[in-house]
């Protein structure tokens, strides 16, 4: 194994412990083996997939235009409740139904979650004690799960925006690019 600088690696010099010319030790280096192969673990992770779960019909309204945006313009993968998937099928946003915690049935957003298959999830909380309960269970999961978390509808939109308003690529050599989107308001981005 070499290491190799490329304009996306995390090689610095000052940090290696062997070079090209150098025999490698692997007991010498393990924090740079993990950072060296960060960058292949996260080549390897597939298209940015988000749960959207909105509640009330005036938020579904709100979003949708921006949540279009957002599959037009990446290679985001939407999951969604009953009734935003059906909202979002009506816009002609492709979506897959994903079952509440409490329905028991499969796929379900817990099993989902403990597979850690969900990179941001928006959850807009509706107005009945049913819906107030399953969000309360959706967002205790996410942040459970290490899962970036939007729950404000102000945000989403101001986050999806800012994400694909710039026609920047969510995407580049393989790796999703969340740097510099860590500004917006109420969010805790982890920037890579």
């Amino acid at each position: 194994m070499v290491a190799l600088e490329t304009e996306q690696s995390l090689f610095d010099e000052r940090l290696a412990t062997f070079m090209k010319s150098d025999d490698f030790n692997q007991n010498a280096a393990p924090g740079f083996v993990e950072l060296w192969t960060l960058q292949m673990k996260m080549a390897k992770q597939a298209v940015p997939q988000w749960l959207i779960s909105v509640g009330p019909k005036v938020d579904k309204k709100e979003l949708g235009p921006y949540i279009e945006r957002l599959t037009q313009r990446s290679q985001a993968r939407l999951f969604a409740t009953q009734k935003t998937h059906e909202y979002l099928l009506k816009l002609g946003v492709l979506n897959q139904h994903v079952y509440k915690v409490r329905e028991e049935l499969q796929p379900n957003i817990k099993s989902l979650m403990e597979q850690r298959r969900f990179d941001v999830v928006i959850n807009i909380g509706g107005d009945d004690e049913q819906e107030m309960e399953d969000g309360k269970l959706i967002r205790k999961l996410a942040v459970k799960h290490g899962v970036q978390l939007i729950t404000d509808t102000q945000v989403a939109k101001q986050f999806i925006e800012k994400l694909v308003g710039n026609g920047r690529p969510l995407r580049r050599n393989g790796v999703v690019q969340i740097a510099e989107h860590n500004q917006v308001k109420g969010l805790s981005i982890i920037t890579v």
